[in-house]
This record gives C-alpha cells, sequence and structure tokens, in this order.
C-alpha cells in the first residue's frame, strides 16, 4: 500500500506531509496486550483529555491518525493543515519519548487506521463529517472535557420542537459554573 504522501495530488502537500513523517505505520504497539487504546484527533492534544480518559501509560495505548481524508475533505489552507499535522506529530513523539505505548499510522481514510483495534476510545468529534466517519467504527466516544456543555446536555436544553432563549440559558450556565459572577 502506498504511502499518504503519495497519494496527495498537491505537491506542497506531499513535502508537508513528508517533512512530518518519519516513517509510516511505525512503532505500532501490540494492541491486543493494551488494556484500551485512545485515538486523539489533532485538535484533542490538551492534558484534560488524558486526564479526562484516566489514561494509564502502563496498561493504555494512544493512536494517532495520520489520514488523506483529514486534510482533503475541505479546502483546508496548508498552513492549518501543517500546524496539525505538527503539532499531532510532536505530541506523538513526546509520547514516544516517555516510552508510553503508541502507534502513528498513514492511511487513505481514518476508517482503514481504526477499522480492527479492539477496545478502541475517543472523544466526541466536533465536526459532523468527523462524527459520519467514526460511526461505522467500534468506538467508545467520550464526552468532550474542554466543554462545558456536552452535545447530549445541548440537545434536551435546545429542544427542535421550541423557540430557543439563550439568555436564561447563559445566566442559568453563569450560575452553575461560577462564571462572571459578583459575589459567587
Amino acid at each position: 500500500m502506498p504511502s499518504l504522501c503519495e497519494d496527495f495530488s498537491d505537491k506542497s502537500i506531499k513535502v508537508i506531509v513528508k517533512a512530518l513523517s518519519s516513517g509510516k505505520n511505525k512503532d505500532c504497539a501490540t494492541f491486543n496486550e493494551m488494556k484500551r487504546t485512545l485515538f486523539l484527533w489533532s485538535y484533542q492534544l490538551h492534558p484534560d483529555y488524558l486526564k479526562a480518559f484516566q489514561f494509564n501509560p502502563e496498561e493504555d495505548a494512544l493512536i494517532f491518525v495520520n489520514s488523506k481524508d483529514q486534510w482533503t475533505y475541505y479546502r483546508f489552507h496548508k498552513q492549518r493543515i501543517l500546524y496539525h499535522l505538527s503539532a499531532y506529530r510532536h505530541y506523538y513523539e513526546a509520547a514516544k519519548q516517555k516510552g508510553w505505548h503508541v502507534t502513528w499510522m498513514e492511511t487513505k481514510t481514518l476508517q482503514e487506521a481504526l477499522r480492527n483495534h479492539p477496545s478502541l476510545y475517543g472523544f466526541e468529534p466536533t465536526n459532523f463529517y468527523e462524527k459520519d466517519w467514526l460511526k461505522p467504527l467500534e468506538i467508545t466516544l467520550l464526552a468532550d472535557p474542554t466543554f462545558f456543555i456536552s452535545a447530549s446536555e445541548w440537545s434536551s436544553l435546545l429542544p427542535p420542537d421550541k423557540n430557543w432563549k439563550l439568555d436564561p440559558l447563559y445566566r442559568q450556565f453563569r450560575q452553575r459554573f461560577n462564571i462572571l459572577m459578583q459575589d459567587g
């Protein structure tokens, strides 16, 4: 199977991907030996994600996927792609240096990379197209720890058959989270 670099039609993207990739599907953890495998998107690199997952470097593995469909679904600016890939690759390298079980995969599609991993976990993506990519996979999706209000809670707060008035909700949230409140 050709690497992701060979599949991009835009030469400048090829250079970006080749510069950040030091080998495909390298350093693969043995997933059957791991208790759980966590997949993170390139925008989910904050330590709160590992904390919310209760990541245990002794028993858990991380998987990083650089797939063509992530960068070509929309016409992203090349600098945005470079920023995401660079941060993603640096996070992978730092985790590898810590001795964690990590895998870097380069594929055409995200499903191709995540298809046969036992005990696969991930955090709810923020984009609808990414949610669609995960639907056919056997993955346990967790609530994003960086949002105050989960997607499911928003659904109950904003029913489709009623008129929405956000001001009372914002007041309620400010009290609940003690944001912009004088004297508590």
